[in-house]
């Protein structure tokens, strides 16, 4: 297997997680749906999605 094939593969399993994250990701409801995404695809730390959704930090972590 050269490097190309391996990037390939790679990138096309990528690229599929990324598409059965976000659909899994859109079957949540919106409570549980917004923190995970300010997380996961915004970069912002548990803290500061709770300041901004004025939720308890543990109840995050709970999500």
């Amino acid at each position: 297997m050269t490097t190309t094939d391996y990037n390939q593969m790679n990138s096309s399993y990528v690229e599929t997680f990324h598409y059965d994250f976000e659909d899994i990701l859109n079957k949540l409801g919106k409570k549980e749906r917004i923190p995970i995404y300010l997380y996961y695809y915004e970069g912002y730390k548990i803290e500061e999605i709770a300041t901004m959704l004025k939720e308890n930090v543990s109840t995050l972590k709970c999500v």
